[in-house]
Protein backbone atom coordinates (compact mmCIF):
# COMPACT_ATOMS: atom_id res chain seq x y z
CA UNK A 1 0.00 0.00 0.00
CA UNK A 2 1.39 3.40 -1.00
CA UNK A 3 0.84 5.41 2.17
CA UNK A 4 0.43 9.17 1.67
CA UNK A 5 -0.34 10.05 5.29
CA UNK A 6 -0.89 8.66 8.74
CA UNK A 7 -3.66 9.38 11.26
CA UNK A 8 -2.31 11.34 14.21
CA UNK A 9 -5.39 12.75 16.00
CA UNK A 10 -8.94 14.01 15.53
CA UNK A 11 -12.46 13.03 16.36
CA UNK A 12 -15.53 11.74 14.51
CA UNK A 13 -16.05 15.09 12.76
CA UNK A 14 -12.45 15.57 11.66
CA UNK A 15 -9.66 13.04 11.30
CA UNK A 16 -6.19 14.61 11.23
CA UNK A 17 -3.38 13.00 9.27
CA UNK A 18 0.24 13.94 8.75
CA UNK A 19 1.23 14.09 5.08
CA UNK A 20 4.19 12.02 3.94
CA UNK A 21 7.02 14.36 2.93
CA UNK A 22 7.32 12.93 -0.59
CA UNK A 23 3.57 13.21 -1.28
CA UNK A 24 1.30 16.17 -2.03
CA UNK A 25 -2.26 16.13 -0.73
CA UNK A 26 -4.85 18.48 -2.31
CA UNK A 27 -8.06 19.98 -1.02
CA UNK A 28 -10.83 17.54 -1.90
CA UNK A 29 -8.54 14.52 -2.22
CA UNK A 30 -10.18 11.17 -1.47
CA UNK A 31 -8.10 8.93 0.81
CA UNK A 32 -8.81 5.45 2.12
CA UNK A 33 -8.33 3.97 5.58
CA UNK A 34 -8.25 0.16 5.53
CA UNK A 35 -9.65 -2.08 8.24
CA UNK A 36 -9.70 -5.87 8.31
CA UNK A 37 -13.23 -6.30 6.95
CA UNK A 38 -14.01 -2.87 5.57
CA UNK A 39 -12.53 0.37 4.34
CA UNK A 40 -13.58 3.98 4.77
CA UNK A 41 -13.27 6.70 2.12
CA UNK A 42 -12.44 10.12 3.56
CA UNK A 43 -12.18 13.54 1.91
CA UNK A 44 -9.71 16.32 2.67
CA UNK A 45 -11.49 19.52 3.71
CA UNK A 46 -8.60 21.56 5.13
CA UNK A 47 -4.81 21.76 5.05
CA UNK A 48 -2.41 23.40 7.49
CA UNK A 49 1.25 23.49 8.50
CA UNK A 50 2.64 21.41 11.36
CA UNK A 51 6.09 21.65 12.95
CA UNK A 52 8.15 20.31 15.80
CA UNK A 53 10.09 23.59 15.90
CA UNK A 54 9.04 26.46 18.17
CA UNK A 55 7.65 29.60 16.51
CA UNK A 56 10.56 31.62 17.89
CA UNK A 57 13.12 29.42 16.15
CA UNK A 58 11.14 29.26 12.91
CA UNK A 59 10.81 33.04 12.80
CA UNK A 60 14.54 33.42 13.45
CA UNK A 61 15.55 31.02 10.66
CA UNK A 62 13.07 32.58 8.23
CA UNK A 63 14.41 36.04 9.02
CA UNK A 64 18.00 34.98 8.50
CA UNK A 65 17.16 33.46 5.11
CA UNK A 66 15.23 36.56 4.09
CA UNK A 67 18.03 38.91 5.04
CA UNK A 68 20.71 36.84 3.36
CA UNK A 69 22.40 35.29 6.39
CA UNK A 70 23.16 31.67 5.69
CA UNK A 71 21.55 30.80 2.39
CA UNK A 72 22.06 27.07 3.11
CA UNK A 73 20.79 27.35 6.65
CA UNK A 74 18.08 24.77 7.41
CA UNK A 75 16.71 22.56 10.16
CA UNK A 76 18.08 19.13 10.92
CA UNK A 77 15.97 16.49 9.13
CA UNK A 78 13.55 19.11 7.72
CA UNK A 79 11.17 16.42 6.41
CA UNK A 80 10.69 15.27 10.01
CA UNK A 81 10.62 18.72 11.64
CA UNK A 82 8.11 20.44 9.37
CA UNK A 83 5.15 18.84 7.61
CA UNK A 84 1.57 19.25 6.38
CA UNK A 85 -1.49 18.31 8.44
CA UNK A 86 -4.69 17.45 6.54
CA UNK A 87 -8.20 17.47 8.00
CA UNK A 88 -10.51 14.81 6.60
CA UNK A 89 -14.15 13.87 7.01
CA UNK A 90 -15.48 10.36 6.57
CA UNK A 91 -17.73 9.92 3.52
CA UNK A 92 -18.66 6.26 3.29
CA UNK A 93 -17.66 2.86 4.66
CA UNK A 94 -17.63 -0.19 2.39
CA UNK A 95 -17.84 -3.79 3.63
CA UNK A 96 -15.34 -5.98 1.80
CA UNK A 97 -17.24 -9.27 2.05
CA UNK A 98 -20.40 -8.12 0.26
CA UNK A 99 -19.29 -4.82 -1.30
CA UNK A 100 -22.07 -2.82 0.34
CA UNK A 101 -21.78 0.75 1.53
CA UNK A 102 -23.13 2.58 4.57
CA UNK A 103 -22.55 5.73 6.57
CA UNK A 104 -19.37 5.63 8.69
CA UNK A 105 -20.10 4.90 12.35
CA UNK A 106 -16.62 4.45 13.81
CA UNK A 107 -13.21 6.00 13.57
CA UNK A 108 -10.44 4.49 11.44
CA UNK A 109 -7.72 2.80 13.46
CA UNK A 110 -5.48 5.30 15.21
CA UNK A 111 -2.08 5.82 13.54
CA UNK A 112 -3.11 3.77 10.53
CA UNK A 113 -1.75 4.68 7.11
CA UNK A 114 -3.91 6.30 4.43
CA UNK A 115 -3.69 5.64 0.71
CA UNK A 116 -5.20 7.38 -2.28
CA UNK A 117 -8.60 6.22 -3.50
CA UNK A 118 -8.56 4.04 -6.61
CA UNK A 119 -11.19 3.13 -9.19
CA UNK A 120 -11.86 -0.27 -7.60
CA UNK A 121 -12.75 1.39 -4.28
CA UNK A 122 -16.01 2.48 -5.94
CA UNK A 123 -17.10 -0.93 -7.18
CA UNK A 124 -20.00 -0.73 -4.74
CA UNK A 125 -21.62 1.83 -7.03
CA UNK A 126 -24.52 0.38 -9.00
CA UNK A 127 -26.24 1.32 -12.26
CA UNK A 128 -29.72 2.77 -12.09
CA UNK A 129 -32.51 1.67 -14.37
CA UNK A 130 -33.22 5.23 -15.60
CA UNK A 131 -29.87 6.94 -15.29
CA UNK A 132 -28.93 10.58 -15.34
CA UNK A 133 -25.21 10.66 -16.12
CA UNK A 134 -23.38 13.56 -14.48
CA UNK A 135 -19.61 12.96 -14.68
CA UNK A 136 -16.77 11.09 -13.00
CA UNK A 137 -15.74 10.72 -9.38
CA UNK A 138 -13.12 13.35 -8.59
CA UNK A 139 -10.32 13.21 -6.05
CA UNK A 140 -8.81 16.66 -5.59
CA UNK A 141 -8.35 17.94 -9.13
CA UNK A 142 -7.96 14.45 -10.63
CA UNK A 143 -10.67 12.45 -12.35
CA UNK A 144 -11.13 8.76 -11.61
CA UNK A 145 -12.39 6.33 -14.23
CA UNK A 146 -15.66 5.90 -12.34
CA UNK A 147 -18.72 7.40 -14.01
CA UNK A 148 -21.56 8.58 -11.82
CA UNK A 149 -25.25 8.50 -12.55
CA UNK A 150 -28.28 9.27 -10.45
CA UNK A 151 -31.79 7.80 -10.63
CA UNK A 152 -32.89 10.17 -13.38
CA UNK A 153 -36.66 10.07 -13.07
CA UNK A 154 -36.63 10.61 -9.31
CA UNK A 155 -33.94 13.28 -9.41
CA UNK A 156 -35.71 15.30 -12.11
CA UNK A 157 -39.05 14.96 -10.38
CA UNK A 158 -37.70 16.20 -7.03
CA UNK A 159 -35.96 19.24 -8.55
CA UNK A 160 -32.31 20.03 -9.16
CA UNK A 161 -30.48 23.17 -8.08
CA UNK A 162 -27.28 24.23 -9.84
CA UNK A 163 -25.65 27.03 -7.81
CA UNK A 164 -22.38 28.57 -8.98
CA UNK A 165 -20.51 31.79 -9.47
CA UNK A 166 -20.10 33.23 -12.96
CA UNK A 167 -17.69 31.25 -15.12
CA UNK A 168 -17.74 28.05 -13.07
CA UNK A 169 -19.51 25.98 -15.73
CA UNK A 170 -23.26 26.12 -15.03
CA UNK A 171 -24.29 26.05 -18.69
CA UNK A 172 -21.69 23.39 -19.51
CA UNK A 173 -23.13 21.17 -16.77
CA UNK A 174 -26.76 21.60 -17.82
CA UNK A 175 -25.96 21.10 -21.50
CA UNK A 176 -24.08 17.93 -20.58
CA UNK A 177 -27.07 16.68 -18.59
CA UNK A 178 -29.51 17.61 -21.37
CA UNK A 179 -27.31 15.83 -23.91
CA UNK A 180 -27.41 12.63 -21.85
CA UNK A 181 -31.17 12.88 -21.28
CA UNK A 182 -32.07 13.86 -24.83
CA UNK A 183 -32.97 10.39 -26.16
CA UNK A 184 -34.18 8.94 -22.85
CA UNK A 185 -37.81 7.92 -23.04
CA UNK A 186 -38.61 8.61 -19.41
CA UNK A 187 -38.32 12.40 -19.52
CA UNK A 188 -38.90 15.59 -21.46
CA UNK A 189 -37.07 18.89 -20.97
CA UNK A 190 -38.33 22.43 -21.38
CA UNK A 191 -35.31 24.74 -21.56
CA UNK A 192 -36.13 28.44 -21.25
CA UNK A 193 -32.99 29.84 -22.81
CA UNK A 194 -32.43 33.58 -22.22
CA UNK A 195 -28.91 33.48 -23.70
CA UNK A 196 -29.58 31.33 -26.79
CA UNK A 197 -26.80 28.91 -25.89
CA UNK A 198 -28.46 25.49 -25.86
CA UNK A 199 -29.55 24.83 -29.44
CA UNK A 200 -26.18 25.66 -30.95
CA UNK A 201 -25.04 27.83 -33.79
CA UNK A 202 -22.45 27.54 -36.52
CA UNK A 203 -19.13 27.20 -34.71
CA UNK A 204 -20.76 26.76 -31.30
CA UNK A 205 -22.01 23.23 -30.64
CA UNK A 206 -25.32 22.68 -28.92
CA UNK A 207 -28.03 20.08 -28.49
CA UNK A 208 -28.79 20.27 -32.22
CA UNK A 209 -25.50 18.39 -32.74
CA UNK A 210 -26.85 15.32 -30.95
CA UNK A 211 -27.15 12.29 -33.27
CA UNK A 212 -30.83 11.99 -32.30
CA UNK A 213 -31.59 15.71 -32.48
CA UNK A 214 -33.90 15.37 -35.49
CA UNK A 215 -36.13 13.08 -33.47
CA UNK A 216 -35.88 14.54 -29.99
CA UNK A 217 -35.04 18.27 -30.20
CA UNK A 218 -37.44 21.08 -31.04
CA UNK A 219 -36.61 24.76 -30.84
CA UNK A 220 -38.65 27.94 -30.99
CA UNK A 221 -37.33 31.46 -31.47
CA UNK A 222 -39.06 34.80 -32.12
CA UNK A 223 -36.64 35.47 -34.95
CA UNK A 224 -36.52 32.07 -36.67
CA UNK A 225 -33.08 32.85 -38.01
CA UNK A 226 -31.74 29.29 -37.91
CA UNK A 227 -32.46 26.18 -39.93
CA UNK A 228 -34.61 23.78 -37.94
CA UNK A 229 -35.87 26.44 -35.52
CA UNK A 230 -39.60 27.18 -35.41
CA UNK A 231 -40.85 30.74 -35.27
CA UNK A 232 -42.35 31.49 -31.87
CA UNK A 233 -45.84 32.87 -32.40
CA UNK A 234 -48.67 32.49 -29.87
CA UNK A 235 -52.26 33.21 -30.74
CA UNK A 236 -53.91 35.61 -28.30
CA UNK A 237 -56.82 33.20 -28.00
CA UNK A 238 -54.43 30.87 -26.18
CA UNK A 239 -53.98 33.37 -23.35
CA UNK A 240 -56.22 32.99 -20.34
CA UNK A 241 -56.67 35.54 -17.55
CA UNK A 242 -54.80 33.31 -15.09
CA UNK A 243 -51.74 33.33 -17.40
CA UNK A 244 -51.39 37.05 -16.80
CA UNK A 245 -51.98 36.91 -13.06
CA UNK A 246 -48.74 36.79 -10.99
CA UNK A 247 -46.84 37.90 -14.11
CA UNK A 248 -48.39 41.29 -14.82
CA UNK A 249 -49.17 43.55 -11.89
CA UNK A 250 -52.95 43.76 -11.68
CA UNK A 251 -55.20 45.48 -9.17
CA UNK A 252 -58.29 43.69 -7.88
CA UNK A 253 -60.46 45.77 -10.21
CA UNK A 254 -58.26 44.89 -13.22
CA UNK A 255 -58.33 41.19 -12.30
CA UNK A 256 -62.12 41.32 -12.08
CA UNK A 257 -62.24 43.09 -15.44
CA UNK A 258 -60.24 40.48 -17.37
CA UNK A 259 -62.18 37.68 -15.70
CA UNK A 260 -65.42 39.36 -16.72
CA UNK A 261 -64.32 39.65 -20.35
CA UNK A 262 -63.22 36.00 -20.33
CA UNK A 263 -66.57 34.91 -18.92
CA UNK A 264 -68.38 36.94 -21.53
CA UNK A 265 -66.28 36.25 -24.63
CA UNK A 266 -64.21 33.14 -23.77
CA UNK A 267 -61.15 32.77 -26.07
CA UNK A 268 -61.93 36.11 -27.79
CA UNK A 269 -61.69 38.04 -24.53
CA UNK A 270 -58.47 39.92 -25.38
CA UNK A 271 -59.73 41.07 -28.76
CA UNK A 272 -63.10 42.14 -27.35
CA UNK A 273 -61.43 43.98 -24.48
CA UNK A 274 -59.00 45.80 -26.76
CA UNK A 275 -61.75 46.83 -29.20
CA UNK A 276 -64.37 47.54 -26.57
CA UNK A 277 -65.87 51.00 -26.68
CA UNK A 278 -68.00 50.54 -23.58
CA UNK A 279 -67.06 48.53 -20.47
CA UNK A 280 -69.14 45.48 -19.61
CA UNK A 281 -70.53 44.35 -16.25
CA UNK A 282 -70.17 47.72 -14.53
CA UNK A 283 -66.42 47.81 -15.05
CA UNK A 284 -65.19 51.35 -14.68
CA UNK A 285 -64.02 53.04 -17.83
CA UNK A 286 -60.67 53.95 -16.26
CA UNK A 287 -60.08 50.28 -15.45
CA UNK A 288 -60.85 49.26 -19.02
CA UNK A 289 -58.50 51.86 -20.46
CA UNK A 290 -55.73 50.84 -18.05
CA UNK A 291 -56.07 47.20 -19.08
CA UNK A 292 -55.92 48.18 -22.74
CA UNK A 293 -52.65 50.00 -22.12
CA UNK A 294 -51.17 47.10 -20.15
CA UNK A 295 -52.10 44.52 -22.77
CA UNK A 296 -50.70 46.78 -25.48
CA UNK A 297 -47.40 47.14 -23.63
CA UNK A 298 -46.94 43.51 -22.59
CA UNK A 299 -48.39 41.73 -25.63
CA UNK A 300 -47.44 44.36 -28.20
CA UNK A 301 -50.92 44.39 -29.69
CA UNK A 302 -52.63 47.66 -30.57
CA UNK A 303 -56.01 48.92 -31.70
CA UNK A 304 -56.29 51.00 -34.86
CA UNK A 305 -59.50 51.76 -36.72
CA UNK A 306 -61.29 49.13 -34.66
CA UNK A 307 -58.78 46.50 -35.82
CA UNK A 308 -55.97 44.78 -33.91
CA UNK A 309 -52.37 45.17 -35.00
CA UNK A 310 -49.93 42.57 -33.62
CA UNK A 311 -46.21 43.36 -33.70
CA UNK A 312 -44.63 40.87 -31.31
CA UNK A 313 -44.85 37.14 -30.68
CA UNK A 314 -48.57 37.35 -29.84
CA UNK A 315 -50.80 37.27 -32.90
CA UNK A 316 -54.52 37.43 -33.67
CA UNK A 317 -54.44 34.84 -36.44
CA UNK A 318 -51.27 32.72 -36.34
CA UNK A 319 -49.88 30.48 -33.62
CA UNK A 320 -53.12 28.73 -32.69
CA UNK A 321 -51.43 25.41 -32.00
CA UNK A 322 -48.03 26.57 -30.67
CA UNK A 323 -48.69 25.93 -26.97
CA UNK A 324 -50.43 22.62 -27.61
CA UNK A 325 -47.56 21.49 -29.88
CA UNK A 326 -44.97 22.39 -27.25
CA UNK A 327 -46.79 20.58 -24.44
CA UNK A 328 -47.38 17.56 -26.68
CA UNK A 329 -43.69 17.46 -27.62
CA UNK A 330 -42.67 17.50 -23.97
CA UNK A 331 -45.07 14.69 -23.28
CA UNK A 332 -43.44 12.81 -26.17
CA UNK A 333 -40.11 12.99 -24.23
CA UNK A 334 -38.60 15.64 -26.47
CA UNK A 335 -36.26 18.42 -25.43
CA UNK A 336 -37.91 21.75 -26.16
CA UNK A 337 -35.64 24.79 -26.37
CA UNK A 338 -37.33 28.17 -26.09
CA UNK A 339 -34.98 30.92 -27.28
CA UNK A 340 -36.02 34.00 -25.30
CA UNK A 341 -32.84 36.00 -25.84
CA UNK A 342 -34.69 38.68 -27.80
CA UNK A 343 -37.61 38.98 -25.41
CA UNK A 344 -37.98 41.30 -22.47
CA UNK A 345 -37.75 39.49 -19.16
CA UNK A 346 -41.46 39.75 -18.35
CA UNK A 347 -42.51 38.53 -21.80
CA UNK A 348 -40.06 35.66 -21.51
CA UNK A 349 -41.53 34.67 -18.16
CA UNK A 350 -45.08 35.16 -19.44
CA UNK A 351 -44.44 32.69 -22.26
CA UNK A 352 -42.80 30.27 -19.83
CA UNK A 353 -45.72 30.65 -17.44
CA UNK A 354 -48.28 29.90 -20.16
CA UNK A 355 -46.51 26.66 -21.08
CA UNK A 356 -45.90 25.69 -17.45
CA UNK A 357 -49.55 26.34 -16.57
CA UNK A 358 -50.81 24.14 -19.43
CA UNK A 359 -48.36 21.40 -18.54
CA UNK A 360 -49.15 21.52 -14.83
CA UNK A 361 -52.92 21.40 -15.38
CA UNK A 362 -52.61 18.53 -17.85
CA UNK A 363 -50.49 16.47 -15.46
CA UNK A 364 -52.86 17.21 -12.59
CA UNK A 365 -55.60 15.70 -14.74
CA UNK A 366 -53.41 12.66 -15.40
CA UNK A 367 -52.90 12.32 -11.65
CA UNK A 368 -56.64 12.47 -10.96
CA UNK A 369 -57.36 9.83 -13.62
CA UNK A 370 -54.54 7.47 -12.53
CA UNK A 371 -52.63 7.94 -15.79
CA UNK A 372 -49.65 9.71 -14.25
CA UNK A 373 -47.46 6.61 -13.94
CA UNK A 374 -47.54 6.12 -17.71
CA UNK A 375 -46.35 9.67 -18.38
CA UNK A 376 -42.74 10.85 -18.60
CA UNK A 377 -41.32 13.19 -16.00
CA UNK A 378 -40.92 16.75 -17.27
CA UNK A 379 -38.16 19.07 -16.06
CA UNK A 380 -38.26 22.83 -16.67
CA UNK A 381 -34.78 24.36 -16.91
CA UNK A 382 -34.72 27.87 -15.48
CA UNK A 383 -31.69 30.07 -15.97
CA UNK A 384 -31.32 32.83 -13.35
CA UNK A 385 -33.98 31.08 -11.29
CA UNK A 386 -34.40 33.79 -8.59
CA UNK A 387 -36.22 35.83 -11.23
CA UNK A 388 -39.24 33.59 -10.64
CA UNK A 389 -38.66 31.73 -7.36
CA UNK A 390 -36.63 34.33 -5.44
CA UNK A 391 -37.73 36.57 -2.60
CA UNK A 392 -37.70 39.59 -4.94
CA UNK A 393 -38.67 37.84 -8.16
CA UNK A 394 -39.69 39.79 -11.23
CA UNK A 395 -43.08 38.15 -11.22
CA UNK A 396 -45.27 37.88 -8.16
CA UNK A 397 -45.08 35.30 -5.40
CA UNK A 398 -47.44 32.39 -5.95
CA UNK A 399 -46.60 32.10 -9.65
CA UNK A 400 -46.66 28.76 -11.48
CA UNK A 401 -42.92 28.14 -11.02
CA UNK A 402 -43.20 28.50 -7.24
CA UNK A 403 -46.17 26.15 -7.35
CA UNK A 404 -44.14 23.57 -9.28
CA UNK A 405 -41.24 23.97 -6.82
CA UNK A 406 -43.59 23.19 -3.93
CA UNK A 407 -46.01 20.66 -5.48
CA UNK A 408 -44.61 19.58 -8.84
CA UNK A 409 -43.06 16.30 -7.69
CA UNK A 410 -46.56 14.92 -7.01
CA UNK A 411 -47.36 15.44 -10.70
CA UNK A 412 -43.98 14.38 -12.17
CA UNK A 413 -42.97 17.95 -13.03
CA UNK A 414 -39.69 19.27 -11.65
CA UNK A 415 -37.46 22.31 -11.94
CA UNK A 416 -33.79 22.44 -12.83
CA UNK A 417 -32.97 25.80 -11.31
CA UNK A 418 -29.71 27.56 -12.15
CA UNK A 419 -28.50 30.49 -10.08
CA UNK A 420 -25.60 32.54 -8.82
CA UNK A 421 -27.64 33.66 -5.81
CA UNK A 422 -29.19 30.72 -3.96
CA UNK A 423 -29.44 32.85 -0.82
CA UNK A 424 -32.40 34.82 -2.25
CA UNK A 425 -34.43 31.66 -2.85
CA UNK A 426 -36.79 31.01 0.09
CA UNK A 427 -35.55 28.34 2.48
CA UNK A 428 -38.57 26.08 1.94
CA UNK A 429 -38.03 26.02 -1.81
CA UNK A 430 -34.31 25.39 -1.36
CA UNK A 431 -35.15 22.46 0.91
CA UNK A 432 -37.47 21.09 -1.79
CA UNK A 433 -34.56 20.99 -4.23
CA UNK A 434 -33.54 17.48 -3.26
CA UNK A 435 -30.50 17.35 -5.52
CA UNK A 436 -27.91 20.11 -5.59
CA UNK A 437 -24.98 20.04 -7.98
CA UNK A 438 -22.69 22.62 -6.42
CA UNK A 439 -20.07 24.31 -8.57
CA UNK A 440 -17.49 26.84 -7.39
CA UNK A 441 -18.83 29.73 -5.31
CA UNK A 442 -16.65 32.53 -3.97
CA UNK A 443 -19.24 34.32 -1.81
CA UNK A 444 -19.51 32.83 1.67
CA UNK A 445 -23.12 33.96 2.14
CA UNK A 446 -24.13 31.97 -0.95
CA UNK A 447 -22.16 28.93 0.18
CA UNK A 448 -23.83 29.09 3.58
CA UNK A 449 -27.32 28.96 2.07
CA UNK A 450 -26.38 25.82 0.16
CA UNK A 451 -24.62 24.14 3.08
CA UNK A 452 -27.62 24.75 5.34
CA UNK A 453 -30.08 23.24 2.84
CA UNK A 454 -27.96 20.32 1.63
CA UNK A 455 -29.14 16.72 1.83
CA UNK A 456 -25.88 15.68 3.50
CA UNK A 457 -23.77 17.41 6.14
CA UNK A 458 -21.57 19.86 4.22
CA UNK A 459 -20.57 21.91 7.26
CA UNK A 460 -16.92 20.95 6.67
CA UNK A 461 -17.03 21.65 2.94
CA UNK A 462 -17.02 25.44 2.91
CA UNK A 463 -13.41 25.64 1.70
CA UNK A 464 -13.87 22.72 -0.68
CA UNK A 465 -16.73 24.58 -2.39
CA UNK A 466 -14.74 27.82 -2.49
CA UNK A 467 -11.80 26.08 -4.20
CA UNK A 468 -13.78 24.26 -6.90
CA UNK A 469 -12.42 25.03 -10.35
CA UNK A 470 -14.46 25.15 -13.54
CA UNK A 471 -15.93 21.71 -14.23
CA UNK A 472 -15.54 20.52 -10.64
CA UNK A 473 -18.62 19.98 -8.49
CA UNK A 474 -20.08 18.32 -5.42
CA UNK A 475 -23.39 16.43 -5.68
CA UNK A 476 -25.53 16.37 -2.56
CA UNK A 477 -28.81 14.51 -2.93
CA UNK A 478 -31.38 12.50 -1.05
CA UNK A 479 -30.70 9.84 -3.69
CA UNK A 480 -27.02 9.35 -2.79
CA UNK A 481 -25.41 7.91 0.33
CA UNK A 482 -22.84 10.69 0.56
CA UNK A 483 -21.90 13.99 -1.05
CA UNK A 484 -19.96 13.00 -4.18
CA UNK A 485 -17.11 15.10 -5.59
CA UNK A 486 -17.29 14.91 -9.39
CA UNK A 487 -15.56 16.11 -12.52
CA UNK A 488 -17.92 17.23 -15.27
CA UNK A 489 -16.86 16.64 -18.88
CA UNK A 490 -16.62 19.55 -21.29
CA UNK A 491 -19.69 19.68 -23.49
CA UNK A 492 -17.70 20.50 -26.63
CA UNK A 493 -15.50 17.46 -26.05
CA UNK A 494 -18.58 15.24 -25.76
CA UNK A 495 -19.90 16.60 -29.05
CA UNK A 496 -16.55 16.11 -30.78
CA UNK A 497 -16.23 12.53 -29.51
CA UNK A 498 -19.80 11.70 -30.53
CA UNK A 499 -19.31 13.04 -34.02
CA UNK A 500 -16.12 11.00 -34.38
CA UNK A 501 -17.73 7.82 -33.01
CA UNK A 502 -21.49 8.24 -33.50
CA UNK A 503 -22.35 4.66 -32.57
CA UNK A 504 -20.12 4.36 -29.50
CA UNK A 505 -21.98 3.03 -26.46
CA UNK A 506 -21.15 4.75 -23.18
CA UNK A 507 -21.01 2.53 -20.12
CA UNK A 508 -21.44 3.93 -16.65
CA UNK A 509 -22.02 3.03 -13.09
CA UNK A 510 -24.45 4.63 -10.67
CA UNK A 511 -24.73 5.44 -7.01
CA UNK A 512 -27.20 3.88 -4.62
Amino acid sequence: MNVVGRIVSGDFDTVKIRQKASETIEMGDLLVAENQNSYTILQVHDLMYGSQISNKEKNLVAGMKLEGYGRDLDFTDPELSNYIIADLKSLVTVEKNNNTSHSPKKLPQFFSGMRRAKDKDFNFIQTHEKPLVIGNVRTGSQKLDVEINLPGEEVLRHHILVPASTGKGKSNLVKTMAWELLDQEYCGLLIIDPHNEYYGTQGTPGLSNHPMANQFVEAYSPGKNQVGVNKLVINIQELKPWDLMKVIELSNAQTEAINAYYQEHKENWIKELMLSQEPINNIQEVTLETMKRKLAVYLDIHEKNNQLTCKGIFDEKAGESTIENIVQSLESTKTLILDTSNLEAKIELLVGSIIANRLFNRYKKYKSTDQINQKPVISIVLEEAPRVIGENSIIQSGNIFEKIAREGRKFKIGLTAITQLPSVIPRQILANMNTKIILGMEMRSERNSIVESASQDLSKDDRNIATLDKGEAIITSTFTDFAIPIKIPYFKKIVDQTQQKPTEQIEFRGIT
